[in-house]
């Protein structure tokens, strides 16, 4: 998504700079058009699935394919989220993934990042029902 995500030394001063108001449209932008971006990648993730689990599933610690789509870019950091909010399969993941590297880092920064993502749970669990079912 945005540069506040990627660019984790980001200075103070930085926020002052051109760049950083480039930053904040190309954010409000998404906002706007967020429920639109997470029904496809929604639709993305879930489409040709006979079960919508397989998705979340660790097989012998390894990476789930939600987690995979996330780190290659193939979904939205946002849609990571609100998809966690909703059905809360991070603890499980923590518990399964072997990973001690990456994942608890990515982890960490997407539960922060939570609290910057506004969304309205009712809204999107409808969006998340209409697209897998």
């Amino acid at each position: 998504m945005g540069n506040f995500i990627e660019n984790e030394k980001t200075w103070a001063g930085d926020l002052l700079k051109s760049e950083a108001e480039v930053n904040y449209l190309r954010r409000m932008k998404y906002l706007q058009t967020m429920t639109y971006s997470f029904e496809n990648d929604c639709k993305y993730i879930f489409d040709d699935l006979n079960d919508p689990n397989e998705v979340l599933k660790c097989l012998d610690g390894e990476y789930p394919v939600l987690l995979l789509m996330a780190f290659r870019k193939e979904i939205q950091p946002e849609t990571l989220v609100i998809l966690n909010a909703l059905l809360n399969f991070f603890p499980a993941w923590e518990q399964q993934i072997a990973d001690t590297i990456r994942w608890p880092d990515y982890r960490l920064k997407m539960l922060k990042y939570t609290a910057f993502v506004p969304f309205d749970s009712v809204k999107y669990k409808l969006k998340l029902k209409e697209v897998v079912a």
